[in-house]
């Protein structure tokens, strides 16, 4: 670990890089503020759509007095686990698919717009974040 500080003491552009990245931080903080508001959003729809409304048999199916899928959103800790699986784009049609059988269309919908403002919108709007640090033609990262 401190090889790599000391080549950044000794090699200006990639110091020079480091200073760009830090200089996104305020932005990137900005970013974070309006990704959690989108998670809490999302949660709390989640809670409303869908707590304590899906409910497997042993067997996997729908049923009124069974246990919840391994993936639910009766509480808000396992509301924010199922939101942010879909943020992160792993597994998501796993845990859509016994919201669908439940509730229908409505699952299909909420899980489609979820992945659409959370992984799509938000995460592009990160990557842009940082990229418009490194637009900027005068400040050049390779001056040595």
């Amino acid at each position: 670990m401190l090889r790599v500080f000391k080549l950044a003491r000794s090699w200006t552009s990639f110091r020079a890089l480091l200073n760009k990245i830090l200089d996104t931080f305020d932005e990137i903080l900005t970013f974070a503020i309006l990704l959690g508001i989108f998670l809490i959003v999302f949660m709390i729809l989640g809670l409303e759509f869908f707590a304590n409304k899906v409910h497997l048999d042993q067997n996997g199916n729908i049923s009124d007095s069974g246990l919840s899928p391994p993936i639910n959103m009766d509480n808000l800790q396992n509301a924010f686990i199922a939101v942010f699986q879909n943020l992160i784009g792993n597994g998501w049609n796993y845990a859509m698919y016994p919201f669908y059988r439940s509730q229908g269309v409505l699952a299909i919908l909420y899980f489609d717009f979820s992945i659409v403002v959370l992984n799509i919108v938000l995460l592009k709007l990160f990557l842009a974040l940082l990229l418009s640090k490194f637009a900027n033609p005068t400040d050049r990262v390779d001056q040595d």
